[in-house]
């Protein structure tokens, strides 16, 4: 079974919008996108893109909980870890949406602020 790279762009970054609901399926998604397209070089630095993208909210959800663990001790621990975690939720908001569009115009398309895990 062959994938289009279009769906594939924009099935990858419905995983980053949907991401705060989705969680781990978000990461499940991409890989059997990953794994389809896994002949076309356009799939494959699509999905590697969007899995560093995963990668760097996850690691912000950690920092979220670490720093409301912490600081939990003190009043404003837990209400940093909240602040953390709505910036996660409106970046995958709006990153998702800049992504659609961008797929949908066949504009090229870079995920801002990641850190590249996969490369």
């Amino acid at each position: 079974m062959t994938l289009d790279p279009r769906v594939a762009e924009i099935l990858c970054r419905i995983a980053v919008l949907t991401a705060p609901l989705t969680n781990i399926f978000a990461f499940i998604g991409v890989g059997i996108v990953w794994g389809l397209g896994a002949s076309n070089q356009r799939i494959v630095a699509e999905a590697r893109q969007t899995m560093n993208c995963l990668l760097t909210l996850g690691l912000g959800v950690v920092i979220a909980a670490a720093v409301s663990f912490v600081c939990a001790i003190i009043i404003i621990g837990p209400f940093i870890g909240i602040a953390i975690s709505a910036a996660l939720f409106v970046y995958c908001v709006v990153v998702g949406i800049r992504g659609l569009m961008a797929a949908t115009n066949g504009v090229p398309f870079r995920y801002p602020w990641i850190i590249q895990f996969i490369r």
